[in-house]
């Protein structure tokens, strides 16, 4: 929720309105309910024994899963290292990958890499132990790999070649990944550490940790600990420096084989467990099973099984019983430091992978890796193939990791519910203070105009993308792959005059088109652009061609691609002309054959498809240069060659179609689109056109003056001004319907790039003979600048605002403003307090008077009204319909039955959408449990999803099946119970009809079949009844308590009925760890007529009952209320007591609804059988049917909340929990506020792990203040940290940090201390993202370079420059070419330096930094006469006078500079150090350590005046502060002195300069990089995070 007013959007912000506040506090008002459930969650971690309370995911076994191929692969990974790569040596069997991990009693999440990402965002994970972790390690960077790159840096830390210790990193999420080898956890010594041979003696000092990792992990955020393998080595114990014993020789401790095992894990433990700040998470992977069989590694063992073991093969695996001993102790040890770690607020999550692994043989590389001992090659049945099984372990640590953030304590409930409210307020009240969504055209150019620029060089070290990483460019446009031989015009960026064009940023591009369409409408040239928006894609959200679901896949003119990850379609519609058109050859393979416009007929290719698409963008223009002929009315009105009735015929055609496609768009009834017109892409052919030996050969871009030559820049001209002019039009009546039109006007752009072109490099033919292209372009290439433009209109569009222009509007908002406030918060008070139940607040029943309510919408409560449109899907659409429902494929004549909709009586029933629903239940599981009718109703939902979703069937057992939605994480299942309790018969799932035999039925006893399978489901649908009128008998206390025979019993059938229900809803109530919500769906009626289903009785009815019909004809209504009321009363028992117990219960009333029609079922038209014999079906529903109106309705779906709170809520926290940590940091707890904490009052405390940055990492360093380079010998000064008195610091975090700034701009106005700070900030910002300096854009004279300095972060559109002003006020400037100390400088005391006021306006930071200067000669003038002097001798000196009034007046200027908004900083006086000397009299400061406190030597050594300058400033600023409170400005205090007075160690001294440079003045003014000035930014960010 950041947003920009200058550069990410195109108009300006508007301010805050009178209604802010209460639409702020009535959306917090909804967010707050949920959000204390949300947070009303068990603890982070229980114990052990706690967790498997809930389902054990590692308790289970290993089931064929068919996937289209695993996570990834070579081509998709390139990081799979030769050890564990068995595809890429030859492994032939493909088996293994083919088998995933399924828990007993729920389901193991597949991983999301996208997911996984964003939990880690900003943070740090090591992988601590042997070979096992590294193998894992890769496992994760592969899974990784397809939704964010992560780059090898392990150079910045070890050698390059170092296979035990890697370092990766993701640039897009600032995440670092780690391998720390230590295979034994502890210190070792002895040969071969590194395991190049397995039988070297090694020494372990097992109370002794290993510092390779112990030293290094203090920061991370997450640990991992996973070894044991080098524990069946010879081994020598140590402790306490004394040999213990050893696992070859002589033994002094029994069972020493684990004796040493146990202790390492110990001290592991204990180690982590005490690190001062280490706050991490810390997981432990248990001891992975090898799988040697005929002997050891070493002596011809091997693992060629390719199949897994079962658990009976299991038994007579020869490392069973170690393995287990091993897991013990690990586990055992897990425990007791999982207990200390509790204590100390830490939290530590176990991985037990053992069980699993032990059961997989097969998946081992085998002979199919490449480890040696000794230089020979060995069999390796101990790693694990990549892909391959190893993958589950990261599916497991990514299920814990998510447990491990998501979940908090219950104590903090109420505090951390105001808290987040607090945070959601400030968002919100931005979301309604956001720019207008689009000015006129003209409005637009108010602000910087990104279509109005030049090519500029930019040296990327490679373009967004190449063959390699997009495999879809294709021959056409493929200009490298053909053979190109120049690169040069890879290296031009399109940059605005005034402003800058953001990066391409897919992540961001799919972030906000996620769940949404585009259509490319037009020529080759929105094929062209399509092609590089999905190279662009490719690297983060991979499309899949999807074109052959609606067209043949090798048409190439119409194309469908699908991004499951983000839900994104992007098509291109073909229609080169927008228009009707008719003759030959309209796909072009032939140039010069005649084409007939009817243009006013838009054409039907796009119009028919583009109404429910979120964004439609028109591009074409090429074909309007071929033979035409227009007609108009049917009639001809002039053609491009031959007579014409129409002057300037050859821009009328082009002119209309563009009227006809805007009018048609704004016309459409269901359109609330985006439109885009992208304007005429220029050609260049030269010496002649594609079919006269033109060509377009150049090699660098056209300057504007070149450009004036240019043959067809007329032509272009003329079309693109009749493009503009329509859209203007079009521009105007879109806005009176609510539509958005944006405008891409890339033709000045293009026009400028004749290089660009394929040439003779792509691959166009006409009547099967190669031309020339210099029509379309290069990808990669210049095309790709159009999507940085298309992407930042998109901007535009996705953030709308209150206009303040339209006040009178909102005006008339304020009543329904209120109206909405009753409405929602009505609702949610009486869930919180009322006794009643909810089902008499949110649903209605239609059967009985007595609950009949008007205070809500009835929707249960209608009739049944036709409906045109039709169903839904059809046999074609979905595969999932039932045989014995497909109406319309065994024959049911009539259509009539399929055009009706359920319209209850006072509402409107929203239509089903599939989208919507699937965004509701994303990572969630659905289960309906019943009969063949709950089945029915499920069979329907997934044909209803079907069109956004598909679904795998991941189990398939008969009557119990179980779908899964991968693009959603959605899991739906139907388990068959159709009695709900315990039944028992030779046929418990009823093949055997026969109505002769009872069913026993257990009515205490709730039927096993989906107790034990729905308790970690999140939504559970009952729906049955239609078995209740078999022959029963009922049990209780094992004891026979009544029958029922036959039909006509009905007091016996209702007796079951009930209880039934009463069981079945006691159990899910007292079910331990269900939390989900409980829907019942009443009962369905049944229509046979005349007779029973097995006696002839027929449903042959072709239109609904009217509700007087009904009751009238349906013969069943006195059987159908009678269970429906018993349904009924037990469900309003039930939600009381699951209201006590926090569970929610939902009622879908259906009966009244499906007993009105008679007409939906099979009868005659299913495909039922009895005894082999086909019985008509007047039970069932047709699929397609009514049976969808009573697929779950969304606003039961979110239950008992309003679909309200679900909208604002779910985006909300989504956001804050991706990145709380990132904006927050983890320090939270110490951002206090000023009164409880002053964190510029402490002292200087020691830090052993020094500097953020160095000379290496770090190319912004000024020679001056680069003391290493200038060979300063000590390291001391680096090793000390500022620490308040009473809270921390937090440590400076650079993506924190952008976060806060980004789209925003920051000035450093002062002298060289302020340049100092800035060049320090750019240091601590180059471990995320480097600048672009852009100085020379805004400063003509070369000279005021080393002066002023502009610096640009187009990844966060950050803008940071420092201005040179060493007095705030206006002087004299001789100081820029006179460095003589003994010429005074005028200082006009009431005029501010235009040098910063001119520059500041739009600023959003402004920090001021001086006083260095005021210690020169100066002469003082006010009102233009002089008044005084400083170190002079005249009579009328004021020293220091100069100082005060110059922040007086830099202070006014600030408060009163017109449109100025942003936050002001003022940075104290900073202190020299010169002793026994002054700077030019040998004066030097080379202490070597920081003084011990303010109480201490500091008293000796103040530089002259700095109390009294300090506390002038101070004076200065408040009084300032109180002025900008009035005007409502913002101004913040850095009080740096007393910390920079204890550091007289940091200065640059005589290492600001070569020492073999004949220099004698030494710098004890300026701070040296890295160093104490670091210290400001931490100060700087900690401010920016209370203020913002």
């Amino acid at each position: 929720m950041k947003f920009d007013a200058k550069e990410i959007f195109s108009c300006k912000y508007l301010s805050k309105n009178i209604f802010q506040l209460p639409i702020t506090l009535l959306v917090a008002t909804v967010v707050l309910f949920p959000l204390i459930r949300i947070i009303n969650k068990p603890h982070l971690y229980g114990s052990i024994e706690e967790e498997t309370r809930e389902c054990n995911i590692f308790s289970g076994h290993w089931a064929t899963y068919h996937p289209k191929e695993p996570y990834y692969n070579n081509e998709t990974c390139p990081h799979i290292i030769d050890q564990f790569n068995c595809i890429k040596f030859g492994r032939p069997d493909r088996e293994f990958l083919k088998l995933r991990w399924k828990p007993y009693g729920c389901e193991l999440p597949l991983f999301n890499a996208t997911e996984f990402l964003r939990l880690v965002q900003g943070k740090s994970m090591a992988f601590v132990g042997d070979s096992m972790a590294r193998n894992q390690m890769d496992s994760l960077i592969c899974l990784l790999n397809t939704a964010g790159r992560l780059e090898d840096v392990t150079e910045r830390y070890t050698s390059k070649d170092d296979v035990f210790f890697r370092w990766w990193f993701s640039p897009g999420y600032n995440f670092t990944l780690t391998i720390l080898w230590s295979p034994f956890l502890v210190k070792v010594t002895g040969a071969d550490q590194r395991g190049r041979s397995f039988d070297g003696s090694m020494n372990l000092y097992l109370d002794d940790p290993n510092d390779a990792w112990a030293s290094k992990i203090e920061d991370f955020d997450f640990v991992i600990f996973s070894t044991g393998q080098w524990f069946y080595r010879p081994l020598t114990f140590y402790e306490n420096g004394h040999i213990v014993g050893g696992q070859q020789g002589g033994k002094y401790i029994k069972d020493l084989n684990l004796y040493g095992y146990k202790k390492a894990f110990q001290t592991s433990f204990k180690t982590i467990m005490n690190l001062k700040s280490f706050k991490g998470l810390t997981f432990l992977v248990t001891q992975s099973a090898k799988h040697f069989e005929h002997g050891e590694y070493n002596e011809g063992g091997n693992c060629n099984r390719t199949r897994p073991f079962t658990k009976e093969e299991r038994q007579g695996y020869n490392y069973g019983e170690l393995l287990e001993a091993m897991h013990h102790i690990q586990v055992d040890e897990f425990r007791e430091a999982e207990k200390e770690a509790r204590k100390k607020g830490l939290h530590f999550g176990l991985i037990d992978i053992s069980d699993a692994t032990s059961m997989r043989p097969d998946a081992h590389p085998d002979q199919y890796g490449l480890i040696y001992n000794k230089n020979v090659k060995v069999i390796d049945c101990v790693h694990w193939c990549l892909p391959g099984a190893i993958d589950t372990w990261n599916e497991f640590l990514f299920y814990k990791m998510k447990q491990a953030i998501h979940k908090t304590r219950n104590i903090f409930q109420l505090p951390i519910t105001l808290l987040i409210a607090t945070v959601v307020l400030f968002p919100l009240m931005r979301i309604i203070d956001k720019p207008q969504l689009y000015g006129s055209i003209e409005e637009e150019t108010r602000e910087c105009n990104i279509f109005l620029g030049h090519w500029a060089s930019y040296h990327l070290k490679e373009p967004y993308y190449n063959n390699e990483t997009c495999p879809h460019i294709i021959d056409p446009y493929n200009c490298i792959k053909n053979g190109r031989p120049d690169r040069e015009f890879l290296k031009l960026r399109w940059k605005p005059y005034g402003c800058e064009l953001p990066l391409f940023n897919a992540t961001e591009f799919l972030r906000l088109v996620q769940g949404k369409s585009m259509a490319f409408v037009g020529d080759s040239m929105g094929r062209n652009q399509m092609d590089s928006l999905i190279c662009l894609l490719n690297s983060v959200g991979r499309l899949e061609d999807i074109t052959e679901r609606y067209t043949s896949k090798d048409d190439i003119h119409f194309r469908w691609w699908f991004s499951s990850n983000y839900n994104f379609t992007l098509t291109i519609l073909w229609a080169p002309f927008l228009v009707k058109a008719t003759g030959a050859d309209l796909r072009g393979s032939a140039f010069d054959s005649s084409v007939s416009l009817y243009l006013d007929e838009p054409n039907d290719a796009w119009v028919s498809k583009v109404e429910d698409f979120d964004y439609v963008i028109f591009s074409t223009g090429q074909w309007f240069y071929r033979p035409l002929t227009f007609y108009e009315n049917g009639q001809i009105v002039g053609g491009q060659q031959g007579v014409s009735k129409v002057q300037d015929i050859n821009l009328y055609g082009y002119k209309k179609a563009f009227q006809t496609s805007f009018r048609t768009i704004i016309n459409l009834k269901r359109f609330k689109g985006s439109t885009f017109l992208v304007t005429q892409s220029a050609k260049h052919f030269e010496h002649g056109e594609y079919n006269e030996g033109g060509s377009c050969n150049r090699t660098r871009p056209f300057t504007k003056e070149e450009r004036q030559g240019y043959n067809n820049g007329e032509l272009l001209e003329a079309m693109h001004h009749a493009q503009v002019d329509e859209f203007r039009e079009a521009e105007k009546e879109a806005r009176k319907k609510g539509l958005h039109f944006g405008l891409i006007d890339i033709s000045e752009a293009m026009s400028l790039r004749p290089d660009a072109h394929p040439d003779k490099y792509g691959l166009i033919y006409n009547k099967n003979v190669k031309v020339v292209d210099c029509v379309h372009w290069c990808l990669p290439g210049a095309i790709d600048t159009t999507m940085k433009c298309e992407a930042k209109e998109i901007f535009n569009c996705m953030h709308t605002s209150i206009n303040i222009r339209k006040i009178m509007a909102l005006l008339l908002l304020l009543p329904s403003t209120l109206l909405l406030l009753i409405m929602v918060f009505l609702p949610l008070i009486q869930i919180i307090n009322s006794n009643q139940s909810s089902s008499e607040v949110y649903v209605i029943s239609t059967l009985n008077s007595t609950t009949a309510e008007t205070r809500n919408c009835n929707m249960f409560s209608g009739q049944w009204s036709p409906y045109p449109k039709g169903p839904y899907y059809n046999n074609e659409t979905c595969p999932y319909i039932i045989e014995h429902l497909n109406c319309i494929k065994f024959g049911q004549p009539d259509r009539e039955f399929l055009k009706l909709r359920w319209e209850p009586y006072d509402c409107e029933l929203p239509l089903f959408n599939a989208k919507e629903f699937l965004r509701l239940v994303q990572g969630k599981s659905m289960a309906f449990v019943g009969d063949s009718i709950s089945r029915n109703q499920i069979a329907s939902l997934l044909c209803l999803i079907n069109s956004v979703s598909n679904t795998t069937i991941h189990d398939n057992a008969g009557y119990f099946k179980l779908w899964y939605s991968i693009k959603h994480n959605f899991t739906l299942t139907i388990v068959w119970s159709p009695f709900l309790v315990k039944a028992m018969d030779d046929d418990p799932y009823g093949y055997d009809h026969s109505l002769s035999r009872a069913m026993n039925l257990y009515l205490d006893e709730p039927d096993e079949a989906w107790v034990n399978k729905i308790v970690n489901f999140d939504y559970v649908i009952i729906s049955t009844g239609q078995w209740f009128l078999r022959p029963m008998n009922f049990f209780e206390n094992g004891e026979i308590v009544a029958n029922k025979r036959r039909k006509e019993d009905m007091e016996h059938n209702l007796y079951g009925y009930r209880k039934a229900f009463q069981t079945c809803f006691r159990t899910i109530i007292n079910l331990k760890g269900f939390k989900g919500s409980t829907f019942l769906v009443t009962h369905s009626p049944n229509h046979f007529e005349y007779e029973k289903w097995n006696e002839g009785g027929y449903c042959n009815r072709t239109k609904p009952y009217t509700k007087e019909e009904m009751l009238k004809y349906y013969n069943h209504w006195n059987v159908l209320k009678s269970f429906h009321d018993v349904q009924l009363e037990e469900f309003r028992e039930a939600e009381k007591e699951a209201r006590k117990k926090g569970l929610q219960f939902g009622l879908i009333d259906v009966s009244e609804a499906m007993a009105m029609r008679p007409d939906g079922h099979p009868g005659k038209h299913g495909h039922l059988y009895y005894n082999n014999v086909k019985v008509t079906d007047c039970a069932h529903w047709c699929l397609p049917g009514p049976f969808e109106a009573i697929t779950i309705p969304k606003g039961l779906l979110l239950f008992p909340c309003t679909l309200v709170v679900v909208v604002v809520l779910i985006p909300l926290m989504r956001s804050l929990n991706e990145s709380a940590s990132s904006i927050y940091g983890t320090n939270f707890e110490s951002v206090e506020t000023r009164s409880s904490c002053n964190i510029f009052s402490g002292n200087w405390s020691r830090y052993e792990k020094g500097p953020y940055y160095n000379n290496d990492t770090c190319p912004y360093i000024a020679e001056k203040q680069n003391c290493f380079t200038n060979r300063r010998p000590d390291r001391e000064f680096l090793q000390w940290r500022w620490k308040p008195h009473q809270c921390e610091l937090p440590l400076f975090d650079a993506l924190q940090f952008f976060n806060l700034v980004n789209g925003k701009s920051m000035a450093f106005v002062g002298d060289s201390i302020g340049r100092n700070q800035m060049e320090s900030l750019l240091c601590l910002l180059s471990g995320v993202s480097h600048p672009e300096d852009i100085t020379t854009k805004h400063i003509s004279n070369y000279k005021d370079e080393m002066y002023f300095k502009w610096w640009f972060y187009a990844d966060y559109n950050f803008t940071l420059t420092t201005l040179w002003s060493p007095f705030l006020v206006k002087s004299t400037r001789a100081y820029l070419n006179d460095t003589s100390l003994d010429n005074a400088e005028k200082l006009y005391l009431d005029e501010a330096d235009q040098a910063w006021t001119s520059q500041i306006q739009n600023f959003d930071f402004i920090i001021f930094s001086g006083g260095q200067w005021f210690f020169r000669p100066l002469t003082f003038i006010q009102n233009d006469q002089v008044i005084g002097c400083q170190l002079c001798q005249n009579n009328t000196q004021h020293d220091f006078y100069g100082y005060r009034n110059a922040f007086r007046t830099a202070f006014r200027a600030i408060i009163n500079l017109k449109g100025f908004k942003g936050l002001t900083f003022l940075v104290t006086h900073s202190p020299n150090h010169f002793e026994n000397g002054e700077w030019n009299k040998g004066g030097a400061c080379n202490r070597t350590m920081p003084y011990a406190s303010m109480e201490d030597e500091v008293a000796m050594h103040i530089p002259y005046a700095l109390e009294e300058l300090h506390q002038m400033q101070v004076e200065e600023f408040l009084e300032a502060e109180k002025e900008a409170k009035k005007k409502g400005l913002k101004f913040v205090l850095m009080d740096i002195t007393d910390a920079m007075l204890m550091r007289p160690d940091g200065h640059p001294n005589k290492y600001g300069h070569a020492i073999d440079k004949n220099v004698t003045i030494n710098d004890c003014v300026h701070w040296c990089m890295p160093g104490p000035v670091d210290t400001w930014n931490e100060f700087l960010l900690y401010l920016l995070k209370m203020q913002m």
